[in-house]
C-alpha cells in the first residue's frame, strides 16, 4: 500500500526466479531499510517464524534471509512477505539484494513507498 501513515504497517513481496540457464546455488538474500521504517516480520512457507525472526538484525534496519541451496533454470520460490513499520514521514526505500556462487555481481532490487504524517 502506498501511501501510509507513520506509525502504520506495510507489506512488501519479495519475488525471485532464476531466469537463468544454469542452476544458482547458495543463493543470499539480503534486505535493508532505511531509518525511516523497520522490519517487523518475514514469512515464507519454506522457513519456520524462528529462523526468520533470527534474519532479522537486532535494530531492524537490515535482514539476512536462510540461505537457498539451489534454484534450476525458470524455478522460482514462493514469494517473501516482509512486513515493516513505518517510524518517520517521507519516501523511503527497501533494498534486496541477492548473490549467489556464480553470480559475477549481486542484483539488487528496491521499492519505494510514502510516508504521511498521521491525520
Amino acid at each position: 500500500n502506498e501511501p501510509i501513515e507513520n506509525g502504520s504497517p506495510n507489506t512488501f513481496f519479495l519475488y525471485l526466479q532464476n531466469i537463468g540457464k544454469s542452476t544458482a546455488s547458495d543463493i543470499e538474500i539480503k534486505i535493508s531499510v532505511p531509518s525511516g521504517m523497520v522490519i517487523t516480520a518475514i514469512k515464507h512457507s519454506a522457513a519456520t517464524a524462528q529462523q526468520l525472526g533470527k534474519a532479522i538484525a537486532e535494530d531492524q534496519l537490515s535482514a539476512t534471509l536462510p540461505v537457498i541451496k539451489s534454484l534450476e533454470p525458470n524455478q522460482k520460490v514462493n514469494p517473501y512477505k516482509i512486513q515493516i513499520k513505518a517510524v518517520a514521514t517521507g519516501i523511503h526505500k527497501l533494498n534486496a539484494t541477492v548473490s549467489a556462487t556464480g553470480l559475477v555481481a549481486p542484483i539488487a532490487a528496491s521499492d519505494t513507498t510514502r510516508i504521511l504524517a498521521p491525520n
